[in-house]
């Protein structure tokens, strides 16, 4: 096979893959650990968009600790991309604080085209109470129009102690699994 048959091919390929968003706000790395982690699985089925929130200011922990524990609050982010219509799977990341994490419920208000959309929902967490915090997200997800919503959660001591991974790969292998399915 020739150069040029091989690129055409790899090009004919990349060209059915489906595409998939990653989206996460992670304070303390650990949200982000896993988001990579999800994109290593999913690269082999998807063409993977990996998508930090970014806050438009910048704030100390014990700020962010006071915010999140109003529900719904927002605050500004940089991201200028809300339109996730284009992708067949949206994978979105947040850290568990108290009640809510600003940065995150700001992206899930500006998020549009997520109608009839798999959504997948990770959560990292370390304290307790996350039962609540996850159903506020699930149910506004689904004010969205969201088709479904498949969730993981992560206990803080998993990304320490390395063990979360073996969590992600079978998350990731349910998502794409699911995908296949017509």
């Amino acid at each position: 096979m020739s150069l040029a048959n091989l690129s055409q091919l790899q090009n004919h390929r990349l060209k059915q893959k489906e595409k998939a968003l990653i989206c996460y706000f992670s304070y303390t790395n650990n949200t982000r650990l896993v988001a990579v982690r999800l994109r290593d699985i999913l690269s082999n089925r998807y063409l993977v968009d990996l998508v930090e929130i970014q806050p438009s200011l910048r704030r100390r922990y014990f700020l962010w600790l006071i915010y999140s524990f109003f529900p719904d609050s927002r605050v500004g982010i940089e991201n200028s991309n809300f339109d996730v219509s284009t992708y067949g799977l949206i994978c979105l990341g947040v850290p568990k604080w108290t009640l809510s994490c600003p940065p995150f419920n700001e992206y899930l208000h500006l998020m549009t085209g997520c109608s009839g959309k798999k959504i997948a929902l990770f959560v990292t967490f370390g304290g307790f109470r996350e039962k609540g915090f996850i159903s506020r997200i699930v149910r506004k997800i689904r004010e969205k129009g969201a088709g479904s919503v498949s969730l993981l959660l992560i206990k803080r001591r998993n990304i320490a102690n390395g063990s979360f991974a073996k969590l992600v790969d079978d998350f990731a292998e349910c998502l794409m699994s699911n995908a296949r399915k017509p």
